[in-house]
Order: structure tokens, then sequence, then C-alpha cells
């Protein structure tokens, strides 16, 4: 993750209104399924550097929605921090296995995600709520959450904090 997408990523977090979070959440989502979609290509050709590339900002992402879940929903949110965290081990299984199955059984469970958070969202819009997100579980604290941009290199942690990798 580099520092430009770090900062740029925070501008937009900033300038989403609250009106703009439901369809920022679900562009994430397009996002991770384009990325998986891309993975799964990678896995295929035995391309295993841009392969660990797509998986990795994957993860990075998803452990921020991790993060970002509105736990006062309860059972709800409790269910959504485990389907990310099973969705997260998946991911490395794949990355380590290359493992093209488990790339689709996490697209799978994305797209399922996915769904339901855009059902929601057109619901609270049809009500005509002017802020459809705040009483919703897709209500996502984005501020000072560091979302890596989806279109740069990855970093990947290491004793000394994080380095980038091409």
């Amino acid at each position: 993750m580099t520092l430009n997408g770090i900062k740029s990523y925070k501008n937009t977090a900033n300038i989403t209104s609250e009106e703009d979070k439901g369809q920022l959440l679900l562009k994430v989502f397009q996002r991770i399924l384009e990325k998986l979609d891309l993975a799964g290509i990678y896995i295929e050709s035995k391309n295993f550097e841009k392969r660990y590339e797509e998986l990795s900002q994957i993860r990075q992402v998803l452990e921020i929605l991790y993060d970002c879940v509105d736990t006062q929903y309860g059972e709800i949110s409790q269910n959504l921090k485990n389907l990310y965290l099973y969705i997260i081990k998946r991911l490395d299984e794949a990355n380590v296995k290359n493992d093209i199955n488990a790339v689709m059984e996490c697209k799978s469970l994305i797209k399922t995600i996915y769904e339901g958070f855009d059902e929601a969202y057109k619901k609270e819009i049809s009500a005509g709520k002017k802020n459809p997100i705040s009483s919703d579980i897709l209500s996502v604290d984005l501020k000072n959450k560091e979302m890596p941009n989806l279109n740069s290199t990855v970093s990947t942690p290491t004793a000394g904090g994080y380095r980038s990798y091409l």
C-alpha cells in the first residue's frame, strides 16, 4: 500500500456524503468481485506474483470491512464479522495452495454479501430515507480507516512494518 493510496482513500472517504456511503460500499464489493475474477485467471495461468497481489489486496480490504462492522446489531453483526474472517482464511488458503475452488467459494460468498447490502440499500432509498445508511447494518465508519488503493501495489506486513510488493 502506498502513502498516496492511503491519502487518496482518506480524501474519498472525507468527501463522500452520508447518502453515498452505501453506494461506496457496494462499489467496494463490486471491485472485490472483479479482483477475485482476476485472481482466478492468474491461478489458471500460474502467474503467482499477480495472484498474490490480487488476493493480498482483497484480504486487506476485507480486514478493514471486518473492523468497520457496526456491532450494535448484535448477532447479525457478529455473523458478518465471522463471515469476513472465514473468507480471509479461505483467501489465505487459495494463495498458499493456488486453489481456484477456494477463490470461487470466496467469490460466491462476497456476491451474496453484496446482493444483501444492495437489496437493503435499495429498500432504504425506496423508503425515502434521506440518510439511508445511518439506520442500517450498512453503516460503515470510514473515518480514520486506511483502505488500500485497489489499483496500487500491495504491501505486506514485515517485522519492521509494511513493505511494498511490486
